[in-house]
């Protein structure tokens, strides 16, 4: 792993969105130009989290144009997902041949060291006994710079080694020949990787990424020893925050972000999968703050006027980032001061005014299969 103690500020070249010989410039694929990218998008057969097809049960949280967000109402499921995805194909186009921008690669850049100033307040990355290598793997890496910041701090291999798995060829590419990190393109079951081999299992804002959630956890956890540890982190569309913003919170990107999840569904979702939570962290960032700021005195936009399936498409993997180095500075501030942990009772949060990001750790039980 690469060691250095600087990394370059990330740059448009550097998030390959110039294309090269046979490559497709970011945000250039039929997914994005589609006149009607709506006719990409099926139904959701079903809850994500209880699996219930009872669509009548499904109340409209906000009535996004194209992909309205519902909430599942049975048996008191509460689990708010988009109700329309896109289909198989449109899926592979959108993140494996395509996923990639500047704006992407610097806000990765901040979330990993928000993520690792965040990590460093869990039990996680302590080793057992005292000594040895903590194994952690980072699926849903993107670029890497989890896994080439953990490398730092593990001095090139000493008390720490993380291997990455990716879906997105070009962040894929990035991770390998910038950063110098191992990451392992594909899906969880497709990388090569052995089954209970990891100390930590981890995945940071990419739960709310996939069709089946649950499955998704259980897999995770497939690749923990028995003891170890899962830490999921994801929105909470519970906060205060995201309420008081109603469908301007910007985390509402329904085409892409698909499962929303507040602390007692994610906790519903790890305990289907077999974990038993134990730990809850969570914070409101500095820009959502300021955001709210920005609205006193006015109501929400209606959800139609916040989201635009087409404009969004046409403009996601073309934008910037400004002031990089210094969101970068004040989030990692933020969260040091902000970052509080809530209580977990019998293996169900108490976090009524949790933050609007969350991190959930759970563990694999010992001697039991997931």
């Amino acid at each position: 792993m690469t060691t250095g103690e600087s990394q370059p500020a990330p740059t448009r070249a550097d998030a390959h969105t110039t294309g090269g010989p046979g490559e497709r410039v970011a945000g250039d694929t039929p997914v994005h130009r589609a006149e009607d990218p709506a006719s990409l998008l099926v139904d959701r057969a079903c809850c994500p989290l209880c699996g219930s097809d009872e669509r009548a049960a499904w109340r409209v949280v906000h009535a996004f144009r194209d992909i309205p967000v519902v909430r599942c109402g049975r048996d008191g499921c509460g689990m708010m997902f988009s109700s329309r995805v896109a289909g198989p194909e449109a899926q592979h186009l959108y993140y494996v041949e395509n996923f990639g921008s500047t704006f992407h690669q610097r806000g990765q850049r901040i979330n990993a060291s928000v993520n690792l100033r965040a990590l460093a307040r869990m039990p996680v990355l302590v080793t057992r006994g005292g000594g040895g290598v903590v194994r952690v793997l980072d699926v849903g890496t993107g670029y890497g710079y989890l896994p080439w910041l953990l490398g730092r701090r593990g001095g090139g291999g000493g008390g720490l080694r993380c291997v990455g798995v990716e879906v997105s060829s070009q962040e894929v590419r990035f991770a390998r020949e910038r950063l110098g990190v191992e990451v392992r393109e594909g899906l969880m079951g497709t990388a090569g990787l052995e089954p209970g081999s990891f100390d930590v299992g981890a995945c940071f804002e990419v739960i709310e990424h996939v069709d089946r959630p649950v499955e998704f956890a259980r897999e995770l956890a497939g690749f923990v020893r028995p003891g170890g540890w899962v830490l999921v982190n994801t929105d909470n569309f519970g906060a205060p925050a995201v309420r008081r913003m109603g469908p301007e919170y910007p985390k509402w990107i329904p085409h892409s972000h698909i499962n929303h999840f507040d602390p007692g569904t994610l906790a519903e979702c790890l305990r289907r999968a077999g974990l038993r939570v134990e730990g809850l962290w969570s914070y409101t960032n500095w820009e959502t703050r300021l955001r709210i700021a920005r609205m006193l005195g006015r109501s929400p936009r209606g959800a139609r006027e916040c989201f635009d399936l087409r404009g969004t498409l046409r403009t996601e993997m073309r934008r910037g980032l400004a002031l990089y180095r210094l969101r970068l500075a004040l989030s990692v501030a933020w969260v040091g001061l902000t970052l509080r942990r809530h209580r977990v009772i019998e293996g169900q949060p108490d976090a009524p005014e949790a933050g609007s990001m969350m991190f959930m750790l759970a563990r694999r039980p010992e001697g039991h299969g997931v």
